[in-house]
């Protein structure tokens, strides 16, 4: 069955999909001897993904802060981005596992209040921002942060 991410209809689904996926790497970052395993991305560990789910997290919601109060947002353009995403994910590798872990939470329950929030009544006819955030082609239910993790061993 193919699934038009973007549309406001794949609202339930989506977040069916976000919240089974995170409780699946909850589940993986969960356990402590998975923190240091090699993920398929080539400079990442698990902890790196947790890292960079800090980062674009926060950054979603600082922009969807932003949004709110009609501020402008710059952007950075794709290379820029795609370098200051893998720094900002290393840089947080200083936190301990247990704090990154419980920040990601914390913040993931903050976004998915946002998602949950979502509705035409408030303007909202495309999910692009659900998509986004878990990475997902839009013909696609399948998260990249799952599929970076599914060779990770114990996975």
């Amino acid at each position: 069955m193919a699934v038009n991410t973007m549309d406001y209809n794949s609202k339930d689904l989506m977040l069916d999909v976000v919240r089974t996926e995170r409780a699946k790497f909850f589940n993986i970052v969960d356990d402590p001897k998975n923190w240091k395993v090699q993920t398929r991305a080539s400079e990442w560990k698990v902890q790196d993904m947790v890292g960079h789910m800090i980062d674009v997290t926060e950054g979603y919601l600082e922009r969807w802060d932003m949004a709110r109060k009609g501020e402008p947002a710059g952007s950075l353009g794709l290379q820029v981005m795609g370098d200051t995403l893998n720094k900002n994910a290393q840089a947080l590798r200083k936190l301990p596992r247990e704090e990154a872990i419980a920040r990601l939470k914390a913040d993931s329950d903050k976004m998915l209040t946002v998602f949950d929030s979502l509705t035409l009544k408030n303007g909202v006819v495309s999910l692009s921002p659900i998509t986004s955030w878990v990475h997902c082609p839009p013909s696609s239910t399948q998260p990249s942060t799952s599929w970076i993790m599914a060779s990770t061993p114990g996975t």
